[in-house]
């Protein structure tokens, strides 16, 4: 019988139990490559699941000793400190700065399917400790030898990758976990496990990422607070077949993600793919062309960030694609009256104004040009008499989705003109001591007037900078 058929017994990969002298000495090494191909299929299933130091160490000595980890590494190696492995506290120089930092890395020495590898290499893969066993019944003591992962605990300054590159060109597989930093306007230091914020190292448990349950949270609560608003009786009817899907849709939704957020202890993956088949769902309804990126789990953080902005599009399912603003003949001119309280709350702060005007009975040489004013109504008048000119505009190119304009007469020619709170005439306008629709003054009135030289105006359109969207005002 070869050494190999002495194994007595088996490295439990999965729970991470102490380790024996019989785990390594006659250990059958397939098992390892076994469990390294399981995992290699899975490129995502590593990072950090259990994480903690040793906080008194750091701040009276300066020295980081970690107590317990549960660590995977990219080679499909799971590490359990302090049960089956082991590592060297490291002293580490007091931070001066508060833009100085120190990179925290952990590494082991890489497994590969040979048994000489091991013997060759056996001081870099384990470390040894004798521990006393006394019989209950006999008193008999024996001696045996416990074998334990040597992972190294690599300190060095922010962005250095030199002792890093060294260990990885010997054979290491290194994982960043964190970095220590000096706080601000304060003379204290402190471990900012990345981990619970930029989910870096990966985690492998969503319970260990704050950041990440309250995105969830996020999604629970807009999710209830839709179904609440569809399930009113004005705007929710069994009939309405859409209304109806929408409903059900936001109704599983709630109940996934609540689900998913009571659980905590899985998967990043388990979460994206849940995540991916709600809003591919929630899209359909808003015929959004929205690409969901692929599940990166280096960059948790982007991965999660575009689910919490996705789930705002659950909010437009009831928003008409355009509002009624009606134009009045005042004498020889056309006026629109809008109200600046609605165009604040469907725009905020940015929005692009586009100008449409029929241009049917315009001649070719008059290339569409076209002068406007922004004022307060009350000012109308004084701006006129000081004989302020406006703006003019040259006609554009059409910039609309022409499912998003309001039904007109086929035969009708339409030219755009467009007006940006980020040109250079946008300024002129303060000094005019005309309004911009994004100043709120006191002084002035809720209610403002667009006033043109052009007659044949027979719309205004709005478009929506910080939102993204096409909005249309209907004469």
């Amino acid at each position: 019988m070869n050494d190999i058929d002495k194994c007595t017994a088996r490295i439990n990969w999965e729970r991470g139990l102490y380790v024996t002298s019989q785990h390594f000495q006659f250990v059958e090494q397939r098992d390892v490559l076994n469990d390294q191909a399981i995992f290699n299929q899975f490129p995502f299933y590593w990072g950090i699941s259990d994480f903690e130091y040793d906080k008194q160490s750091f701040n009276d000595d300066n020295t980081f000793c970690i107590e317990h980890a549960l660590i995977y590494f990219k080679s499909g190696t799971r590490v359990r400190i302090p049960e089956n492995a082991k590592t060297e506290p490291f002293h580490f120089k007091k931070l001066k700065k508060e833009n100085n930092a120190i990179d925290v890395w952990v590494g082991i020495y890489k497994v590969k399917d040979n048994l000489s590898f091991y013997k060759e290499n056996k001081e870099k893969l384990i470390t040894s400790e004798k521990k006393t066993l006394e019989d209950e019944n006999t008193g008999n003591k024996d001696v045996i030898e416990l074998k334990y992962w040597n992972v190294k605990l690599i300190l060095c300054a922010r962005n250095d990758r030199s002792d890093v590159e060294k260990y990885e060109k010997s054979g290491y597989e290194l994982l960043k976990i964190g970095e220590i930093i000096k706080k601000e306007d304060e003379n204290l230091i402190e471990f900012n496990n990345p981990k619970f914020s930029d989910y870096i190292p990966p985690i492998i448990s969503i319970k260990n990422s704050n950041t990440f349950l309250k995105s969830l949270k996020k999604m629970v609560d807009k999710c209830k607070h839709e179904q609440k608003e569809l399930a009113k009786e004005k705007q929710y009817n069994p009939t309405d077949v859409i209304k109806h899907l929408q409903f059900q849709t936001v109704f599983t939704a709630f109940n996934v993600l609540n689900q998913l957020y009571k659980s905590k202890n899985i998967h990043p993956y388990t979460v994206y793919i849940e995540l991916v088949r709600i809003f591919s769902e929630i899209l359909s309804f808003n015929q959004s062309d929205i690409a969901i990126k692929e599940y990166d789990h280096d960059n948790l953080k982007d991965m999660m960030n575009q689910f919490s902005n996705l789930i705002d599009c659950i909010s437009n399912w009831n928003d008409p694609p355009y509002k009624d603003f009606h134009f009045k003949h005042t004498n020889d001119k056309l006026l629109c009256n809008i109200t600046k309280r609605a165009l604040e709350k469907e725009f905020g702060d940015n929005f692009i104004i586009y100008l449409c005007v029929n241009k049917e009975n315009c001649k070719e040489e008059e290339n569409y040009h076209t002068i406007f004013k922004l004022a307060p109504e009350d000012k109308m008048e004084k701006l006129k008499n000081d004989g302020c000119s406006g703006i003019r505009r040259d006609v554009e190119e059409k910039h609309i989705q022409e499912e998003l304009l309001p039904p007109m007469n086929s035969n009708q020619q339409i030219a755009y003109f467009k007006l940006s709170n980020d040109d250079e005439n946008w300024n002129g306008l303060s000094e005019d001591n005309q309004l911009q629709l994004l100043i709120r003054k006191e002084d002035f009135k809720k209610n403002f007037s667009i006033k043109y030289k052009l007659d044949e105006i027979i719309k205004i359109v709005f478009m929506s900078v910080y939102k993204k969207k096409n909005y249309i005002l209907k004469d």
